[in-house]
């Protein structure tokens, strides 16, 4: 049994000035990532290491916020401009779009607008370039799963399967279904864990009027050297009630699965409390002074 003066204690975070006291609070997210950390308790001759790292999550989203990551056939819905916000979507969201986008292209976007605390709804809605520049496969799935992972477990993710027309290829035919496969088991995989996750089929859309598809099967109907007008406005209109319709399911799965009220008493995600205890015995010596 050895007993420890409060007042004699020092603690240390990695190089930092030590502090006297028994308690330390270290916010984690000012520390490098899987990276080797440690903390130095000391009394006199004993002394005390607690070796750990950290692994940084995405904090809280902010209520009301939507950010879209999509490729073309959103750009197109965005009047091509990128980041932009629309005007139908509900106030502060952020359209990042533009053509030959797919999930990879995205890590930074994704992790920086989840370290800003966005967003409250996710929606992806991308896959065609993913499947068909080279094939739908593993590589992709891991994209997206990656993608998927950069925001925080209380966001809703809306994913929206791709689709195309009776023109698109029949082997890009083949692709994006193998994607819709794909994203629809992310997805899955995603609800399973308890994280609001929910699906929009863009497909549904194109069955219901396949007028607002182009001749190549994939892209927004339009017309005229600008591509401007009532066709793409008509197409338009069609994939911003896609968009709207994860940001309304996302409020409906909300609805029927509240989140349990947070402990007050449980320290955040992001903090690490280490506390000395006192007056009994520093429980590991390492070495003597």
């Amino acid at each position: 049994m050895v007993d420890v003066d409060p007042e004699s204690v020092q603690l240390r975070l990695d190089d930092d000035e030590p502090i006297t006291g028994t308690s330390l609070r270290v916010d984690t997210r000012a520390l490098d990532e899987e990276v080797p950390h440690a903390i130095f308790a000391s009394s006199g001759s004993l002394h005390v290491r607690v070796d750990f790292t950290v692994t940084h999550t995405a904090p809280d989203p902010i209520a009301g916020t939507v950010d879209v990551f999509a490729d073309s056939i959103t750009w197109q819905a965005a009047d091509m401009k990128t980041p932009t916000a629309l005007a139908e979507l509900p106030e502060g969201n952020k359209v990042f779009s533009y053509p030959g986008l797919t999930a990879s292209n995205y890590f930074g976007t994704g992790s920086e607008e989840a370290n800003l605390g966005r967003a409250d709804v996710d929606i992806i809605a991308l896959g065609n370039n993913d499947a068909t520049w080279d094939g739908w496969d593993q590589t992709d799935v891991e994209n997206f799963q990656t993608l998927v992972g950069l925001a925080s477990v209380k966001t809703c993710v809306a994913l929206m399967l791709p689709g195309y027309s009776a023109a698109f290829s029949p082997e890009g035919q083949v692709m994006l279904d193998l994607a819709r496969d794909g994203v629809r088991g992310i997805a899955n995989d995603r609800a399973a864990t308890g994280s609001p996750t929910v699906i929009v089929d863009w497909q549904a859309y194109i069955d219901a009027d396949p007028s607002i598809i182009a001749a190549d099967g994939l892209h927004l109907a339009s017309e005229g050297p600008n591509h401007e007008g009532p066709v793409l406005e008509h197409a338009r209109q069609a994939r911003i009630s896609a968009l709207l319709e994860g940001i309304d399911a996302c409020t409906a799965f909300r609805e029927q699965n509240p989140d349990p009220e947070d402990d007050p008493q449980m320290p955040g995600p992001d903090t690490l409390t280490v506390i000395v205890p006192v007056p009994e015995p520093i429980p590991k010596i390492l070495a003597p002074a």
